[in-house]
């Protein structure tokens, strides 16, 4: 199996882009593996420092908190009798729901791209731990090797 019959598979994370394309890893073959590749504890943790969940709980509390606001302030707009008098306040007034609701949006749109990246990152990941073993692709060759040997001698 070829590079470019990889590149399409499960291993490609070309469609998880967090920022600038941080986290665009490809499948390759064990010739061009890096000679670096990610360093794993004894458990198969990555020894990288773990990404912060804790600005992922932030934003999801501050989601939740302007979907409510938004949610009251739909129901308190309709029965508001002052809104329908006043213009001024009731431009204000669905401009601060407009804004809380957009504002729910890019938290949900952030949230969404975290949770990409962080798939590509465990998946890369995964990868080094099986396919990008160095152990794991000399046995991978050997046997292509006794293969082809023995597809040549049984001929």
């Amino acid at each position: 199996m070829g590079a470019e019959q990889l590149s399409g598979s499960i291993f490609s994370t070309r469609g998880a882009d967090f920022g600038s394309r941080l986290f665009c890893y490809n499948a390759v073959m064990p010739e061009e593996m890096p000679s670096n590749p990610p360093e794993f504890d004894a458990a198969g943790a990555s020894s990288k420092p773990p990404a912060p969940a804790s600005w992922q709980k932030r934003w999801r509390i501050v989601g939740g908190v302007t979907v409510a606001i938004c949610a009251v302030m739909a129901g308190l707009g309709v029965e508001m009798q002052i809104l329908r008098n006043s213009s001024t306040l009731f431009l204000v007034y669905w401009g601060v729901f407009a804004l809380l609701f957009f504002v729910t949006l890019y938290i949900v749109l952030l949230d969404l791209r975290y949770i990409r990246a962080e798939h590509a990152i465990a998946q890369r990941d995964l990868f080094y731990q099986t396919l990008g073993d160095q152990e794991f692709r000399e046995a991978l060759k050997d046997a292509v090797r006794s293969a082809s040997d023995y597809d040549k001698s049984g001929s």
